[in-house]
């Protein structure tokens, strides 16, 4: 990298931590009486400077830059990101840059990541909200990999309740190809699938015989 460009490169990360620091103001000025209003000030300026051909990599970087460790903290950057891909003042972002985004900050802090970027890639087709946005953060806190946590009657974006019921059907599939594996000859089925179903009701009896110790454990102690 020449000398020009190793400038530029140190501009740009400056530009990103200022427009970063301007946003959090914005965003916790109580007295401000339309944040609303300098944020699309503060939007127009970035696109005035340029930044969105290097959005994504001064996200990177300023994502290493600070200490995202507390909750809130990372809320707010989580926000911010949203907020740099919007273009032309729009509300809404594009559901291309979204997929990018969500695997740019959610990386190593949502469980399904990968699942929930290629069901989106796949099954939506129109942009993303601000409200999805933040409820996809919201989902990512809540809900395992084996979608514990999850509660249905909770005011979840429909997209986000119809990627839990992709999850719950590739379940049923794979339990369904374990019981019927597409190699099975059609002649002998039943001896695997007995077996299978054996070893299932084997540790399925283990683990409430060693239910039923602990209640004993609990009650004698």
């Amino acid at each position: 990298m020449n000398s020009s460009s190793s400038s530029s490169c140190t501009s740009n990360f400056i530009d990103i931590v200022e427009i970063y620091r301007r946003y959090c103001d914005i965003r916790s000025r109580k007295d401000d009486q339309n944040p609303k209003e300098a944020l699309t000030q503060l939007l127009k300026l970035v696109e005035l400077r340029g930044q969105a051909c290097l959005r994504y990599n001064d996200l990177s970087k300023l994502m290493s830059y600070l200490d995202l460790v507390d909750s809130a903290r990372f809320a707010c950057f989580y926000d911010f990101v949203f907020f740099m891909c919007r273009e032309n003042g729009q509300k809404n972002i594009t559901l291309e840059k979204a997929i990018e985004a969500w695997k740019l900050v959610l990386k190593g802090r949502f469980r399904l990541l990968n699942e929930w970027c290629n069901f989106v890639e796949k099954h939506q087709r129109h942009n993303v909200s601000e409200d999805t946005w933040q409820q996809v953060l919201a989902f990512s806190r809540c809900v395992h990999e084996d979608l514990e946590g999850y509660d249905p009657k909770g005011a979840w974006p429909v997209l986000i309740d119809d990627f839990v019921d992709h999850m719950h059907r590739c379940e049923s599939v794979k339990c369904f190809s374990f019981f019927f594996p597409p190699d099975q000859t059609a002649e002998s089925p039943y001896p695997i699938v007995v077996a299978r179903a054996f070893i299932i009701v084997a540790v399925a009896m283990k683990i409430l015989k060693l239910k039923n110790v602990d209640r004993t454990m609990v009650s004698l102690g």
